[in-house]
């Protein structure tokens, strides 16, 4: 599978963080930046509907 603009796991496996969930389960999670460029290439009506979200929520990262 691939990623907005055919970007694959090997290609955004740098921009994501492990999270651990409930001890057992370890995920990774893209950075806000690159989700940010993942769903601004997607442009779909359910993606450029969450951008102003994502966009403040990074915004109030980076002043933490």
């Amino acid at each position: 599978g691939v990623v907005g603009r055919s970007r694959s796991y090997e290609d955004l496996v740098a921009a994501t963080t492990e999270m651990q969930l409930g001890g057992r389960l370890a995920v990774r999670v893209l950075n806000l930046e690159t989700l940010i460029a993942v769903k601004e290439e997607v442009a779909d009506q359910k993606d450029l509907a969450m951008l102003p979200i994502v966009r403040r929520t990074l915004e109030a990262a980076q002043h933490i």
